[in-house]
């Protein structure tokens, strides 16, 4: 009985091993590194996101327009 015990315990942590194991590789292969780099299309020249930071994007544009109406 204990050795049934000790096998199906060494069967789940091979499991778990194994099962990170895949996951670290997926996270390494190349085309990881190809889909982060598309994710810049995202952000403006300032870092700023273009979907989650519109509001704040809008007020800096507004405040350009501002700043060069007073400079004319």
């Amino acid at each position: 009985m204990l050795a049934a015990i000790l096998i199906i315990i060494a069967a789940s942590v091979s499991l778990s091993v194994v099962i990170l194991l895949i996951l670290y590789y997926i996270g390494k292969r190349p085309d990881a590194e190809r889909t982060q780099d598309d994710d810049s299309r995202y952000y403006d020249e300032n870092g700023n996101h273009l979907y989650y930071d519109r509001k704040l994007i809008a007020r800096l544009e507004k405040e350009k327009e501002r700043a060069a109406q007073q400079n004319k």
